[in-house]
């Protein structure tokens, strides 16, 4: 099955309209509802390596798990400082 989608993420980067396969799906999908993003917070120090296999893993599960489109899936990574993470009231960076 194809679906088309206007705007949302694509719209973002340029591009107006987008036909997307699904063959697993009953109905076609539609991008703006069915955008999964995943915040992954951790502190710095991981490779471009270790996050692309990170963003593979998660978008894989994503797919598995929760039936969301590979396509349609945004992993976000932040890296927080340990100045700026703190567990049962102490700064990770005093820890």
């Amino acid at each position: 099955r194809y679906s088309s989608s206007l705007g949302g993420a694509g719209a973002a980067n340029g591009i107006c309209d987008n036909l997307h396969h699904n063959d697993e799906a009953e109905e076609p999908y539609n991008l703006e509802e069915e955008m999964p993003i995943v915040r992954v917070e951790m502190w710095p120090g991981r490779t471009h390596e270790q996050k692309a296999k990170l963003a593979k893993a998660i978008t894989d599960a994503m797919s598995d798990i929760a039936g969301a489109p590979p396509e349609a899936t945004i992993i976000v990574f932040e890296d927080v400082s340990k100045d700026n993470w703190a567990e049962s009231g102490t700064l990770a960076s005093d820890a």
